[in-house]
Order: C-alpha cells, then sequence, then structure tokens
C-alpha cells in the first residue's frame, strides 16, 4: 500500500456523563471530564488533510432579554473559532454543535480551517431559531505538539435561568 497513514482514525473520545453550565458567567467547558478516549491528539500525529469533527447536543433555557453566549473551540487552551451570538428567550430548546478542524499544513508553523455551526432550535411556542455558521481559514496550528482539543461556552450575564445542559458529545479524528 503507497501513501501516508496515520494511526489517528475514527472516533477518539466520547462523552459518558453530562455537563450543566448554570447561573454563570464563567467560560466552562461543553466536553465533560468523564469519557472514553482522550480530547488530547499526540504531537506529530495531525498531517495534511486530516480532519476532527466534533459534535454535541443540549437543551438550552435561555433569559434572552439581550444577553449572549460565546462558544469556542480551543487547543490547548488558545481559541480556534469564537462565535458570539443572542441567547433566545426559550426554555428546552434543542441546542446542536457541529464542527470540523481541517488541517490544511502541518508542522510547527501549521494551519486548519475551522467549518461549521452552532444551532438553537426554537422550543414550542419559543423563539425563532438562532444558527450561527463558523468559517475559519489559515488558523495557526502547530502539530508538532500535543493538542488538548476543547469546547468551551459562556454566558455573558450569570441568571438562574440561564442553562445549558448537554448531554451528548463525540470527537472524531478521520483521514
Amino acid at each position: 500500500c503507497g501513501g501516508q497513514r496515520s494511526y489517528l482514525n475514527g472516533t477518539t473520545w466520547n462523552m459518558t456523563g453530562t455537563v450543566l453550565i448554570e447561573n454563570t458567567a464563567d467560560e466552562v467547558s461543553m466536553m465533560s471530564a468523564s469519557g472514553v478516549g482522550s480530547k488530547t491528539v499526540p504531537a506529530n500525529a495531525f498531517k495534511a488533510g486530516q480532519q476532527v469533527r466534533i459534535k454535541a447536543k443540549a437543551l438550552l433555557t435561555g433569559h434572552g432579554g439581550g444577553d449572549t453566549s460565546t462558544f469556542k473551540i480551543t487547543s490547548n487552551g488558545s481559541a480556534l473559532i469564537t462565535s458570539t451570538i443572542p441567547i433566545p428567550n426559550v426554555t428546552q430548546a434543542a441546542a446542536d454543535v457541529d464542527v470540523v478542524l481541517k488541517v490544511d499544513v502541518s508542522g510547527a508553523g501549521g494551519s486548519c480551517t475551522v467549518i461549521g455551526h452552532t444551532l438553537f432550535a426554537s422550543s414550542t411556542g419559543g423563539a425563532t431559531p438562532v444558527m450561527r455558521q463558523l468559517f475559519a481559514t489559515g488558523v495557526s496550528f502547530n502539530t508538532t505538539v500535543a493538542n488538548a482539543l476543547d469546547v468551551t461556552y459562556q454566558f455573558s450575564a450569570a441568571r438562574a435561568d440561564n442553562v445549558l445542559q448537554v448531554f451528548v458529545a463525540t470527537m472524531e479524528v478521520v483521514y
């Protein structure tokens, strides 16, 4: 067989617990510490063309009234992409995250493209769905170091009725 092959392929991490983010304005990981596998990709494992797909499913209860939420994909604590959107006034609305990180250039001066979306669906009788497209290209991404990947979420205000409960999250590396 010819060509370059990576040993990373398939689901590398699957959340086994849930994450509850409520009544706080702190930035919090949406990807629970309890899970099977690792959210850290070893140094030199990424090759150009390789992709990481991160998915999460949650329920959102939002105060609305001008509050916002900030969503980030991070590597080693540094944001690869950030998106801030208004929080709809909803109760138990489905929330969906689907993002792909594609390694464009590997190495110490590497780069990636991040593309995907976040979606807050309307609840029964609730607000109009809010969808945010995410796209960034030429994002600095050093593949010669271990990359601890994460998804974080932050409400703009600590309120009892700003709640995000994450039930499912996975990270998959494909080539």
